[in-house]
């Protein structure tokens, strides 16, 4: 017995002394792959002073983009340092080179990595905040011309609110004219037209109410004028879009229809239109000129792409590029979530969409299978209700339910940026200019971002 106790011991002895060795053996191997070298050859295309000679230098083979960023300063002598990001075969890299390697299997010991440099994108910084009395639930920005800008936000509190704003000339937020507009919650609207030179210009409001209203605005007396009422819904309104003519506007709500009406005034409209007294002023009623049967559940947004066809999207999970003469669907993207929110970039044929399981997705508007993703980006962690595409640039930010508002780039799985300055559900967001952002949400805050030298 005691025998038996003796051997017992010497075996775990043993094996304890195994454990140690390799252990020991797996410590020695990562600091020899902590200490292995990389081939890199350095290559971008900013301005010749920002140019490193592309020769092949070696460097470890665990340094992530902050340490490739110490190496360039180094390089070019920079002081102050800059922030530099890189690309592998366009994408961003966000872990160890080692990693990234590994994950992707593009190289071998022999090979030269290729990795292209740039200056990283500078982190967005809050200039102004305004707060308002309810929710916030629809901005759109950027309406102005050389000498004048102007937002407007509308809120769950029925109003409109126009704010002028032109960064460009270092002038603040200040408001301009407010008015309610509906006698329930304001859900969406969109500038018709605009004549800033007389400071006048035209919007379309959408509301958890059946009917859809025109407005004339003058800031040069600070009115509003109610125009027109357009009817046909059966249900509240969530999205708006106009024709690239701004002949039409479609609508899009809880009645799962696209309803289309007419914005020409010497349309004739006999047949379908009266004179109605709403607040003691005269407006137009009008009832929608064409509608298409287009989901099985809510539609979320629209987008018209050219004058003859339309993109919708639904609750349904569907998104529907549509042939609005003939009520056809002409190409049809499947999805597996609800879809909350979208934008289209044109100049790249992509639609970004929002969906309800916090992802958002990017289809190839161009592409004849409906139902491939193009690309994911997964980190926010609740409803995606807004995205909006950056004027001119392949970045586009997006805002959730989970109080966050994200900076993507197309090239990177993650985003630049998440900016925590929300305290609720963030609800819309849109681009002021090339440089500025706004965002709006629950929390009755109107935030406007700056990211300078963008």
């Amino acid at each position: 017995m005691d025998d038996n106790i003796n051997v017992n011991g010497f075996e775990e002895e043993e094996l304890q002394q195994q454990e140690q060795q390799q252990e020991q053996q797996g410590e020695q191997q990562q600091q020899q792959d902590e200490d292995k070298l990389i081939r890199v050859k350095f290559i971008t295309k900013l301005p010749v002073e920002l140019q490193v000679p592309e020769t092949p230098i070696a460097l470890p083979i665990k340094f992530t983009r902050f340490g490739l960023s110490e190496v360039i300063n180094h390089l070019l002598d920079i002081k102050p340092q800059r922030v530099f990001d890189f690309l592998i075969n366009g994408e961003f890299l966000r872990v160890s080179l080692q990693t990234f390697i590994t994950k992707n299997k593009i190289i071998d010991e022999e090979t030269v990595l290729e990795i292209e440099y740039l200056e990283a994108l500078p982190k967005p910084e809050e200039t102004e905040e305004k707060k308002i009395e309810d929710w916030i639930s629809c901005i759109e920005a950027g309406i102005g011309n050389n000498q004048s800008d102007y937002l407007i936000n509308s809120g769950y509190d029925s109003q409109i609110r126009i704010w002028k704003y032109s960064p460009k000339n270092g002038s603040n937020c200040e408001p301009a004219i407010s008015f309610i507009a509906h006698e329930e919650p304001i859900i969406t609207f969109k500038v018709i037209s605009k004549d800033l030179n007389n400071n006048q210009f035209q919007l379309i409001t959408g509301a958890k109410e059946a009917v859809i209203k025109l407005f004339n605005v003058n800031l040069t007396d600070s009115s509003s004028k109610l125009e027109k009422i357009f009817i046909g819904n059966q249900d509240s309104t969530s999205c708006l879009s106009i024709s690239p003519s701004k002949s039409r506007f479609a609508a899009g709500g809880w009645d799962n229809h696209i309803r289309f009406w007419s914005l020409n005034d010497n349309t004739n409209q006999t047949s379908n239109s009266k004179r109605t007294r709403t607040n003691n002023k005269q407006a137009t009623q009008i009832t929608e000129e064409h509608v298409i049967k287009a989901h099985s559940q809510s539609v979320s947004s629209l987008k018209w792409i050219e004058e003859s066809k339309i993109i919708s999207t639904s609750n349904d999970q569907t998104i529907r590029v549509w042939d609005i003469e003939s009520s056809i669907p002409v190409a049809t993207y499947n999805s597996t979530k609800a879809i909350i929110c979208s934008d289209v970039s044109f100049d790249q044929n992509l639609i970004a969409t929002g969906h309800a399981d916090s992802i958002i997705r990017l289809w190839d508007i161009r592409a004849k299978d409906g139902s491939i993703v193009k690309q994911t980006f997964l980190t926010h962690k609740m409803w995606v209700h807004g995205i909006a595409w950056h004027p001119t640039l392949n970045y586009f930010v997006s805002c959730s339910y989970d109080n966050t508002v994200k900076i993507w780039d197309l090239r990177s799985r993650v985003p630049l940026y998440t900016i925590n300055s929300h305290e609720d559900k963030v609800l819309s967001v849109a681009w002021h200019d090339n440089n500025t952002f706004v965002s709006g949400g629950a929390d009755g805050k109107l935030k406007i971002h700056k990211i300078n030298n963008l």
